[in-house]
């Protein structure tokens, strides 16, 4: 039977839409012409030069074996692209030196004896390799197969059926074969693998026996990888969460879509099934995308948690593929913001999905609409900003797990103002270097507390994590925010407690932390930084590019203060492999004293181009905080030691002054002239105020209560529905009630 667009990829009004738009917006224009030039510059020359070079990692992966046979497999996964490129380019225009550089291209991709360089050692018959292989030469066919001669194009399609498609779909579909189950690899392994695959099915799809029935077991099958909700005996932990993020870091994000999207594409235009409507996920990972952007000097940073690196070049490194996923998106659900994220990290499309997704007429001015603060339960990560601008705040928290492409890294943070990095991460490196497992998976490259010279086990990076880390608790309210970051699970064996609770009020962020370790020893707080550091004794300052970052470290104090070598990386572009520039830099180590096993750690952190400020330290039985003052305004944040769950059969009671509380955490702020503007209440059920009532509640939980002259409002995040009692200070017997709903709410009333 012969199909509609049989083996077509690409149909000819989708062809005809790209010239449009060509012709149409000068910024597809412009990239054609880049694309045009890169296409001619596969002349004679330098496909004899390809083909020497490959003929040395050819001889050099015999003689040696290793990694360098990675570096042969990948070389040939890039001549892949490229040899997609020129037959996109050839099928839009003709042109026979592209018909010849593919050609040359595809017959030595097609006569290789088999499509894997990783999976071998293994004994799997199929690997990532494999999968991009199938799905560029899928494409390549689709666009030259017609202009093959009669033996090359049989030589292509039985490649594509024998060395592709079966020796994935052995190992990771069919019933009888099946080697790799959803939960046996890393998580973006099953996705990439199997839609190449698909990619590839759908080219011989008239040729390659029972081709719709293995097409209607994909599609089924992606719909549980979408749904997949983890292991407990494996420690895995579910791929997609309900708010569309993704278990690995950002970029394995993008390789997880790189041949997904255009695959569901395929499924609606050329098999009748609109896949991408069966995964309501899609959608969410929009905002996801969104909200893990940092927009620096008019470029783009993404957070580098695991492995992922530092700098702009994080977006889009190392073989992943984010501005196509983002193109599609933004097509798929009308996202005009994420199609300008797509615009401002690449101007201009370069590359065939790029082109085929790059909207006709989408007008992406601004980030409006982007999501502000958000929290992912499932990897136990928050973002907190105010804003998309270059001067924008970025506060970024990962807790979440240790496994696979993940760090030892759970309570670690990032913090971005005023248009530069002030706290980084350290990123990662290619596998091969033996940095990535001695320094940037381990704790030491992240800011966290070290216990006891201590990080979480290194078995962990393997067995994965069994009490994943999570955000407790958050309130975002209008110019107060709060999160409460629970680190605990990933570092177990050190830490009963590891909780960080983040306060950012206006142009000042408070960081406390609880820590319970498992024996009193000392403790070693890190800080990797950006820019130039200067330290005294509870005082970091750090100055990058003419913006200074204020750190006060008001408890514990610090024994010592340590610079320490570390190390960060970058993307270097290689054409023969994937590869990363390492540059040594100083990082800070804060020694305390541990006679202990609990403490807390209390820092403000000062934000540039902030109003002048005055910090001391509150210190009392019990309770320890600190006092942030202005010209016109005071903040108290107060800490109450015995909320921490020591307390067995009795509330956690304190009395600092003329304020009685059982909340873990009080922030009272107050007008120059002494009159109550807000109180913030964290883990707490009252406070009282010369004995009289300004919150009670049988519900502990996180309140702030905004008191204008004519006003006040509650900003709340309860675990359930609750009353609540409260009273003014002016008015202390005037005793009233409200009933506040569960999770986050705003709520205003007359005074």
């Amino acid at each position: 039977m012969t199909h509609p667009l049989s083996g077509q990829l690409v149909a000819a009004d989708q062809l005809q839409s790209m010239r449009k738009k060509i012709a149409a917006d000068p910024a597809v224009a412009a990239g054609w012409k880049t694309f045009e030039d890169k296409m001619h510059a596969y002349d004679a020359a330098k496909l004899a030069e390809m083909k020497a070079h490959w003929l040395e990692l050819d001889d050099r992966a015999k003689k040696l074996g290793g990694h360098k046979v990675f570096t042969r497999g990948n070389y040939l996964r890039i001549m892949a692209y490229s040899l997609a490129d020129l037959s996109f380019h050839y099928k839009m225009t003709g042109e026979k030196s592209s018909l010849e550089g593919a050609r040359m291209i595809g017959n030595w991709i097609a006569s290789e004896p088999k499509w894997l360089a990783q999976g071998a050692q293994n004994g799997w018959i199929a690997d990532l390799w494999t999968a991009d292989f199938s799905a560029a030469v899928g494409l390549a066919f689709s666009f030259v197969g017609d202009a093959l001669p009669d033996e090359e194009r049989a030589q292509w399609r039985d490649a594509l059926s024998h060395k592709g498609i079966e020796p994935v779909l052995a190992d990771w579909i069919d019933p009888q074969t099946r080697i790799h189950a959803l939960d046996s690899m890393g998580h973006n392994w099953w996705a990439v693998c199997v839609s190449g695959a698909a990619i590839g099915l759908f080219a011989v799809r008239d040729t390659h026996p029972g081709a719709d029935a293995l097409l209607n077991r994909i599609a089924d099958s992606f719909v549980e990888f979408f749904n997949y909700p983890g292991n407990v005996l494996q420690n895995k932990h579910r791929n997609f969460g309900v708010t569309g993020e993704f278990i690995e870091p950002l970029g394995y994000l993008d390789f997880t879509l790189h041949n997904t999207l255009f695959m569901l594409d395929l499924y609606r235009d050329r098999f009748g099934r609109d896949l991408a409507a069966e995964l309501p996920v899609l959608e969410k990972v929009c905002d996801y995308y969104m909200a893990n952007l940092e927009t620096l000097e008019g470029k783009i940073y993404r957070p580098n948690f695991g492995n992922m690196h530092s700098g702009a070049d994080s977006v889009g490194a190392y073989n992943h593929y984010p501005t196509q996923a983002w193109l599609w998106l933004a097509n798929r659900f009308q996202r005009k913001d994420l199609f300008h994220l797509a615009q401002k990290t690449n101007p201009q499309p370069g590359k065939f999905l790029e082109f085929l997704f790059w909207p006709e007429s989408f007008e992406g001015a601004s980030f409006a609409g982007a999501p502000g603060c958000c929290v992912f339960e499932s990897t136990g990560e928050a973002v907190l900003r105010d804003g998309y601008e270059d001067t924008s705040t970025f506060f970024t928290i990962k807790t979440g797990e240790n496994w696979n492409h993940n760090h030892a890294d759970a309570g670690t943070y990032i913090l971005c103002s005023a248009g530069r990095e002030f706290i980084i991460d350290a990123g990662t490196t290619e596998y091969s270097n033996p940095l990535v497992y001695s320094y940037f998976k381990k704790a030491e490259a992240h800011n966290v507390i070290l216990h006891d010279g201590r990080g979480p086990r290194d078995e962990i990076e393997l067995l994965g994590t069994k009490h994943m880390g999570k955000i407790a608790a958050h309130l975002f309210g209008a110019d107060y925010r709060y999160l409460l970051a629970d680190a605990t699970g990933p570092w177990e064996g050190v830490y009963n407690r590891f909780y960080r609770h983040v306060l950012w009020i206006g142009d000042f962020i408070v960081m406390v932390d609880d820590l319970m370790a498992t024996h009193a020893a000392p403790w070693t707080q890190l800080l990797h930084y950006r820019g130039k550091a200067e330290t005294q004794p509870g005082l970091t300052t750090i100055d990058n590019n003419g913006k200074v970052l204020k750190i006060h470290h008001l408890f514990p104090v610090a024994e010592k203060i340590e610079t320490k070598t570390g190390y960060l990386s970058s993307a270097i572009p290689n054409p023969t492999k994937y590869e990363f520039k390492i540059s040594e830099t100083s990082y800070l180590a804060f020694h305390y004293p541990g006679p202990d096993r609990r403490e807390k750690f209390i820092q403000v952190f000062d934000l540039p181009d902030g109003k002048e400020k005055k910090i001391e330290k509150i210190e009392a039985p019990g309770v320890s905080g600190a006092r942030i003052s202005t010209a016109d305004d005071t903040w108290e944040i107060i800490c109450n030691h015995d909320a921490d769950g020591r307390k067995m059969h009795q509330n956690s009671r304190v009395k600092f002054g003329s304020l009685e509380t059982d909340a873990f955490l009080v922030v009272v702020h107050r007008s120059s002239k002494g009159t109550l503007r807000s109180l913030g209440i964290h883990n707490g059920s009252y406070v009282r105020s010369n004995g009289a009532i300004l919150y009670s509640a049988l519900l502990k939980s996180d309140v702030h209560i905004i008191h204008e002259s004519s006003r006040i409002g509650f900003e709340s995040a309860l675990t359930a529905p609750a009353w609540a009692d409260f009273a003014t200070e002016e008015a202390p017997d005037r005793l009233r009630r409200i009933h506040l709903p569960a999770g986050q709410a705003v709520i205003w009333m007359e005074r």
